[in-house]
């Protein structure tokens, strides 16, 4: 787990030019590896994914990749159900990554704010 926190971490000090062809099969990775672990050890991915999506906004790696939409779905229908659980508010682990999964919703928000705005949207009222 350490290490797909770490990979996020990198993306943040990796040359632009050098992580946007990747950037796509790291998203990946990171959607898949969330759907498969357990609710209290998800946050080095969520933290990692944050860190991805932060460069993300930064370099405008959204604008250069040609299936963005597609991508910003999966994110968002990955996400949102872990973000919209219940939480406890005694476990100081799951507010930490509660935190960490509301910074993913800001960085996709400054990316593509209709996008995301129009997912969440039919998500809560349909």
């Amino acid at each position: 787990m350490g290490v797909a926190e770490a990979l996020g971490l990198l993306t943040e000090v990796m040359d632009p030019k050098a992580f946007a062809p990747k950037f796509a099969s790291v998203i990946d990775y990171f959607l898949v590896s969330v759907k498969k672990e357990a609710p209290s050890n998800q946050f080095p991915l969520i933290s990692g994914l944050r860190s991805c999506l932060k460069v993300m906004c930064r370099d405008e790696l959204c604008e250069n990749e040609p299936e963005v939409e597609k991508l910003l779905e999966r994110i968002l229908a990955t996400i949102h159900p872990i973000a919209a659980m219940k939480r406890n508010y005694n476990d100081g682990k799951a507010l930490k990554c509660h935190a960490e999964l509301l910074q993913c919703f800001e960085y996709l928000g400054k990316a593509r704010l209709t996008q995301t705005l129009s997912f969440l949207y039919w998500e809560d009222y349909n």
